[in-house]
């Protein structure tokens, strides 16, 4: 599998991206299945560059980078929708997106990922009982998607990060009842009290954007930053085994999630405060 599946955006299951995509590049994101066994996903794509006769194509691969199944989203605007069942249960999956049309611009689409309703099933981990978490699955923004100024929480690009937040925003918005809980981590390039202070502030940022470009409510929203000792999540291994810093896999690590406070993980988290 391409070496840039390690930067692959993670999609929450429910939403819908807008990207581009240029001759021959790949572009990968990734959605993690439901642990329901029987589930289904439908895979819906839209060409929105329909001056150009060239396709979009869409390959969805496991984690082991065994090729499952293709579609493409045609010029003509229409929907192009795959629905696949048999997938591994809380798994990774990945898509790649490319074209090859020859020219240098870049072609737009939007992609969605739903799973199918008749499989869907309530989470035994929200409250109240019988409602459904926003997220099903936390929403994980890296270094590639979300980038700052070096230990700062100054965004790189705001028209980057805005773009990068869209499809989180929406799905925030839909569901005004939910608090959601925004939480920073970074690598271990630094003290735990820094990278806390740091991690707080980036969290902030991100919900600050939230609140001034989309309208999320600001009372909706909770912030709080782990540093990397306090971290939950996956984590890359940013140090070697002489404890060397690993950037690579250090980049991993610099993030902001944004999950349902619902979620167990968030639980844990916030009964740490």
């Amino acid at each position: 599998m391409n070496d840039r599946v390690d930067d692959a955006a993670l999609i929450p299951l429910g939403s819908k991206i807008s990207s581009t995509v240029k001759d021959g590049i790949n572009f990968w994101f990734a959605f993690r299945t439901t642990a329901d066994e029987s589930a289904s996903y439908k895979l819906t794509a839209v060409h929105e560059t329909q001056t150009s006769d060239n396709s979009v194509t869409f390959s969805l691969y496991d984690g082991y980078g065994n090729e499952i199944r293709s579609f493409q989203a045609g010029s003509d605007g229409a929907a192009s929708t795959l629905e696949i069942s048999g997938l591994e249960p809380d798994t990774l999956y990945y898509i790649a997106a490319c074209c090859f049309n020859n020219r240098s611009d870049a072609l737009d689409y939007t992609l969605a990922i739903k799973v199918s309703e008749a499989a869907e099933a309530p989470s035994a981990t929200v409250e109240p009982a019988g409602a459904e978490l926003v997220f099903e699955t936390p929403f994980e923004l890296n270094s590639t998607q979300v980038m700052f100024q070096i230990n700062q929480a100054v965004f790189l690009s705001e028209a980057d990060a805005k773009a990068a937040l869209e499809p989180v925003a929406e799905i925030i918005l839909a569901h005004p009842d939910h608090p959601i809980l925004i939480a920073g981590t970074t690598a271990t390039d630094g003290t735990q009290a820094s990278c806390v202070d740091l991690s707080n502030r980036r969290a902030a940022a991100v919900k600050e954007l939230l609140v001034s470009a989309f309208g999320v409510p600001e009372e909706q929203l909770l912030t709080v930053g782990l540093g990397y000792e306090d971290d939950p999540f996956v984590r890359g291994k940013d140090r070697d085994a002489n404890g060397n810093f690993v950037e690579t896999e250090g980049a991993k690590n610099r993030r902001v999630v944004v999950m349902d406070a619902n979620d167990e993980t968030a639980k844990q988290i916030l009964a740490k405060e």
